[in-house]
């Protein structure tokens, strides 16, 4: 090697690390340039060179070491990135069987209030009936043969959730529930 990394903010310009020849002048250090010995003889490629005060072949420079250890550890991760990304689906199917009866629950959750208004009980419980089987079979389908699917654990509550608000709103409003739930719309104050 004819000189030595500079360690001052001269030797470094430009991003690039400049070494010290034998003569004083300030040479450039990059990857895939070749170094050169005292006697002119390449010594490898700019990730090694002789440093002064050392014999034999040449020696890594810290810097570029590291900077070689980080490209070998990013081409790994990028491998295992690759290969978890082809494991993944890019979209789920939605349009499965316990989706469809989840959404005609949800499609029966008003029908259920417009008959309980209505006082067609038995109709009303008919599709209430209906509901909690078709609840009980789309979980049972979507854990027996693998189709649960994100929509499904977002709709399957939501259409409980929005059976029994209308049904408990509805009997309120007929009176149906025990004590003073009857729903006046029609009194001048509006309070229930």
């Amino acid at each position: 090697m004819i000189g030595y990394i500079q360690a001052s903010t001269r030797g470094v310009q430009n991003e690039r690390v400049y070494i010290h020849n034998k003569t004083g002048r300030l040479q450039p250090l990059r990857l895939g340039v070749w170094l050169m010995n005292s006697e002119g003889k390449k010594t490898g490629k700019g990730a090694t060179a002789n440093l002064p005060g050392t014999r034999g072949p040449p020696t890594k420079l810290p810097l570029l070491k590291s900077l070689e250890t980080t490209k070998e550890k990013s081409k790994e991760l990028r491998t295992k990135v690759k290969e978890s990304l082809s494991s993944l689906t890019p979209r789920e199917n939605i349009y499965t069987l316990p989706n469809i009866l989840t959404v005609t629950r949800l499609i029966a959750a008003p029908v259920v209030g417009y008959l309980v208004l209505h006082e067609q009980h038995v109709w009303a419980l008919g599709l209430f009936a209906y509901a909690g089987v078709t609840d009980l079979i789309d979980g049972w389908i979507a854990r027996k043969w693998k189709l649960q699917t994100v929509v499904g654990t977002v709709i399957d509550p939501m259409a409980d959730k929005t059976l029994m608000t209308v049904l408990t709103i509805t009997l309120a409003m007929n009176g149906a529930l025990p004590g003073r739930t009857h729903l006046a719309l029609d009194s001048p104050s509006g309070y229930i």
